[in-house]
C-alpha cells in the first residue's frame, strides 16, 4: 500500500510540475511541495559528494545460500549438474557423501570457477555462456560450518561497469520522496504528507539497483543448480567495496571517513554504529535496508595483503559465514513468528479447537527441535567458526577497543538463538498443556457417552427379551414335551 500511495503521489506532483506556476489554490500548494524537494535535493546533493581524487568500486557481490542438513543431497546434485565430467570435484562429491551423516564434520573447499568464456583460469573451471553479464566470473566455495550447515559461497566478480553506474546514480540530484497520507479528496492532498525516509535518494536509487543486481544473480543460480532457493529464502549477500585515493595515515583516515561518512552512507557504508568495525585496511558493517538486509566490507588503499592469501578471497568470505550464520537464526525466527503467533491466536480462541489442527501443531514441534539442534551445534562448533571469521583480522569497535569479531559474532548468535529457544518453549509448554488438559476433557466425554450407551444397550437388551417372551414359554413347551 506504502508503495502504491508513493507512486500515485509521485505521479501527482509530476503532473502540477508540468503546469504553469499557479499563485493560489491546490495547485500551488502542491507546486511549492514540489520547490521544497528540490531545494532539498540540492542540499543533499552538497552534503553528500564525493571527496575529490577518491574513487569508489564495487568489486564483487557474493551470495551466500544456506543449506542444513535435509538438504545435502541437494548440493551435490547441483554441483554434479554443473561440474558432470569433472574429475577433481567429483572426487570431492563422493567425499561429501562419505561424511553427509557425521555428526563433527567441519571444512570447507574451494570448489570451482564459472565464466562466460575460456581464460587464463585455474583447472576446476566451467564455461556457461548465461553468465550475466555484468560478471567477469563466479567462485564458488563450500563451508561446513556447522555438522547440519552448509554455506555454498558464490563470489560475483563483477565488470567494472556496474561501478562506473553506481558512481553516476551517486552523482546526482534525487528528488526527496513524498507520500500523501491520504490521496482523497484531491483538494485537501496538501494538508498530510511526509517527506523523505530518513535515507538520501542516492542512497535508495543504489539499493535498487543493487536490490536488481542480486535478484538477478540468484535466478542464475537457481537455474544452473536447480535449487529452490528462492522459496527456502536462505540466501543472504556480501557487498565488496574497494576505495582508493583515501589517506594513509590512521590518524587521517579516520578524520577522512568521518568527513565523508554521507557519501559513505550512500553505499551502505556506516562508519558508525553498533555493528560497525574497521581498522587501518577495511570497514565491516552490517546494514539492514527496507529491500533487504547485508553484510558490508570496505578495502582502503592502504590495505595490505591477508597473511593467507588475496584480500577478496578471504576476508571476503570471513564476513560470507557471519552472513551465513546471520542467515540461520533469522530463517528460524521467522518461522517462529509465524508459527508463535498462530499458537497464541489459537489458545486465545475458545472455539478453536487445537486437536483438528494436526498440522499446525506437528510444524511447531518440528521447528522447537531444529531450533534445539542449531543451538548445540553453535556451541559445539564454536572454534571453528570463530576461526573461519577472524581470518578478517583484528579491528576496533566504534570506541577504537580492539575486538575479536568471531567471538563477538559467536556470542551474539548463541544469545539470539537462546532467546528464539525460549520464545518457542513458551509457546510449546502452553500448547503442550492445553492438549493435556482437552485430551482430557474429550476422554471424559468419551468415557460419558460410552456409559450412557452402555445403558442405552442394556434397555433395549431387556426390551428384546420381554418382546420375545411368549415365543420362550413356546419354545420351552415343546422341549418339556418332546422329554
Amino acid at each position: 500500500m506504502k508503495q502504491i500511495k508513493q507512486y500515485v503521489s509521485t505521479k501527482i506532483l509530476d503532473l502540477v510540475d508540468s503546469l504553469p506556476k499557479f499563485r493560489r489554490g491546490v495547485v500551488a500548494s502542491l507546486q511549492s511541495i514540489r520547490d521544497h524537494q528540490r531545494k532539498r535535493s540540492s542540499q543533499e546533493f552538497q552534503d553528500h559528494k564525493a571527496p575529490e581524487g577518491t574513487l569508489i568500486n564495487l568489486k564483487q557481490l557474493v551470495m551466500v545460500a544456506t543449506f542444513e542438513f535435509e538438504d545435502f543431497r541437494t548440493i551435490q546434485n547441483g554441483f554434479k549438474r554443473l561440474f558432470p565430467k569433472n574429475e577433481n570435484i567429483l572426487k570431492f562429491i563422493k567425499d561429501l557423501k562419505s561424511k553427509e551423516n557425521d555428526i563433527h564434520s567441519l571444512s570447507w573447499h574451494n570448489v570451482g570457477i564459472v565464466t562466460a568464456e575460456k581464460g587464463r583460469f585455474f583447472p576446476d573451471t566451467m564455461v556457461i555462456n548465461d553468465l550475466p553479464d555484468c560478471v567477469e566470473y563466479v567462485q564458488l566455495t563450500y563451508h561446513r560450518i556447522m555438522p547440519s550447515f552448509v554455506a555454498i559461497v558464490f563470489s560475483f566478480e563483477l565488470k567494472k561497469e556496474i561501478s562506473d553506474e553506481l558512481r553516476k546514480i551517486q552523482n546526482r540530484e534525487h528528488l526527496s520522496q513524498v507520500i500523501f497520507k491520504k490521496l482523497w479528496p484531491i483538494h485537501k492532498l496538501h494538508h498530510g504528507y511526509s517527506m523523505g525516509g530518513g535515507k538520501s535518494g542516492a542512497s535508495e536509487a543504489i539499493e535498487l539497483e543493487l536490490y536488481d543486481k542480486k535478484i538477478e544473480f540468484q535466478k542464475w543460480v537457481q537455474n544452473n543448480f536447480k535449487w529452490n532457493i528462492a522459496k527456502s529464502k536462505n540466501v543472504s549477500f556480501v557487498d565488496v567495496y574497494e576505495i582508493k585515493g583515501n589517506p594513509t595515515g590512521k590518524k587521517e583516515l579516520k578524520e577522512w571517513q568521518e568527513s565523508n561518512r554521507r557519501w559513505l552512507a550512500d553505499y551502505g557504508i556506516r562508519t558508525r554504529g553498533f555493528n560497525t568495525f574497521d581498522n587501518e585496511e577495511l570497514i565491516y558493517c552490517r546494514e539492514n535496508n527496507n529491500l533487504s538486509s547485508c553484510e558490508i566490507i570496505v578495502k582502503f588503499e592502504t590495505a595490505e595483503k591477508s597473511h593467507h592469501g588475496d584480500f577478496f578471497e578471504y576476508k571476503a568470505r570471513s564476513v560470507a559465514v557471519i552472513s551465513a550464520l546471520y542467515s540461520v537464526i533469522e530463517k528460524y525466527r521467522n518461522k517462529l513468528e509465524k508459527l508463535r503467533a498462530l499458537g497464541f491466536k489459537s489458545l486465545n480462541n475458545v472455539n478453536n479447537k487445537l486437536l483438528k489442527k494436526g498440522a499446525r501443531i506437528q510444524d511447531f514441534k518440528k521447528l522447537v527441535t531444529l531450533i534445539s539442534r542449531v543451538e548445540h551445534e553453535i556451541v559445539h562448533s564454536r572454534h571453528w567458526i570463530v576461526s573461519l571469521i577472524s581470518e578478517i583480522g583484528t579491528l576496533n569497535d566504534t570506541r577504537g577497543k580492539n575486538v575479536n569479531i568471531g567471538d563477538i559474532v559467536v556470542k551474539n548468535a548463541e544469545y539470539q538463538i537462546e532467546l528464539i529457544k525460549k520464545s518457542a518453549n513458551i509457546i510449546d509448554t502452553g500448547l503442550t498443556s492445553y492438549l493435556s488438559v482437552q485430551s482430557i476433557y474429550v476422554m471424559y466425554k468419551l468415557q460419558r457417552w460410552m456409559f450412557i450407551l452402555s445403558i442405552v444397550v442394556t434397555l433395549a437388551t431387556i426390551v428384546g427379551v420381554l418382546t420375545g417372551w411368549e415365543k420362550l414359554k413356546e419354545f420351552w413347551y415343546i422341549l418339556t414335551n418332546l422329554v
